[in-house]
């Protein structure tokens, strides 16, 4: 049977070779040659979630955020925030409360109604788990504006993620913090499963295409520019690019980025995103820890948490059996 599937796959990308890029949508003279590396003030904005327990109608989640500033190469800034997130079903919707730790900005936000069409998956209803997602982006919208003041004029801001996903209310206030601020706000993701109307990746047939050695190469899209990035010569990784149309010339843009990612860790990809996701990272030791701590707080009560949750952590039982 493997040797069927091994047979079934080699068929399929041999044939892949065989047909023409042209009759994929794709040509050789829309590449362009990645500029040299320029430095200039760039800042890194990354957050994270991790649900600690929670059932269909409540969550408790820890959030994380981080904004990190560079100057050239040498980190200039470095804002964070931490908190509890407390989501509970209460008269037809989910109510969302922030709670701080340490000194970190106030945060709140609308409740979400379980019906929300931006969050639904499907005919299925809203999660908790969703809205905590949901909360999270609304913390890197509040944490963008409220220290925007330390971004100046024609600083890039890039954020871990597509920018193009965005619910509509979200990208607005995207562009009043850019135009407020005259910040350049731009998204890179770490994977793409962009394929061509044949159904072939669009980033394997690009990497054979290329004549350059780094490169761009633009995509069409409605509300951003759109671009496949390829930033270190001995780089396997192709990014996904994109902001707004207006602001820095483009190949500016990448010429900052580039320089940022020259670290063996990770080559290709800025080293700014590699340490904010080292920052707001949230383990699983971590997370084990602030649940034992929730546990001992809870007490007797916890028998009824678990009452809650026990339908949700059903499927984690079975993956570690």
């Amino acid at each position: 049977m493997e040797h069927n599937i091994v047979k079934e796959v080699c068929t399929y990308l041999s044939r892949v070779r065989e047909e023409t890029y042209e009759q994929q949508g794709l040509s050789r003279e829309y590449f362009k040659k990645l500029p040299e590396s320029h430095q200039g003030r760039i800042a890194f904005l990354d957050g994270s979630n991790y649900e600690l327990f929670g059932g269909s109608g409540f969550s408790v989640s820890i959030l994380r955020i981080c904004i990190l500033v560079y100057d050239g190469m040498r980190r200039d800034q470095n804002i964070e925030g931490e908190y509890y997130l407390l989501i509970k079903i209460e008269k037809g919707v989910f109510v969302v409360t922030f709670f701080p730790l340490g000194n970190t900005i106030p945060l709140s936000m609308k409740s979400i109604s379980l019906t929300e069409r931006t969050l639904q998956s499907g005919e299925k209803e809203v999660t908790a788990q969703k809205v905590a997602e949901q909360a999270r982006r609304h913390m890197e919208l509040c944490y963008l504006k409220s220290y925007g003041s330390l971004l100046q004029k024609g600083d890039l801001l890039v954020l871990d993620g597509s920018i193009d996903a965005l619910a509509v209310q979200e990208g607005e206030a995207l562009l009043q913090a850019q135009e407020q601020k005259e910040v350049i706000i731009c998204g890179l993701s770490k994977t793409n499963r962009m394929l061509t109307q044949e159904g072939k990746s669009v980033q394997a047939i690009l990497e054979k295409l290329s004549p350059y050695a780094t490169w761009y190469y633009p995509l069409p899209s409605k509300h951003t520019k759109l671009y496949l990035i390829k930033l270190h010569e001995k780089s396997k990784y192709v990014f996904k690019i994109e902001f707004f149309k207006h602001g820095l010339d483009s190949e500016e843009i990448f010429s900052r980025l580039r320089i940022h990612a020259q670290d063996p860790l990770f080559l290709g990809y800025p080293y700014g995103l590699i340490a904010a996701d080292k920052q707001v990272r949230i383990t699983k030791e971590e997370a084990q820890s602030l649940q034992s701590k929730f546990k001992l707080l809870f007490s007797d009560s916890w028998k009824e948490v678990e009452t809650h949750t026990s339908s949700i952590t059903a499927h984690t039982i079975l993956d570690s059996i």
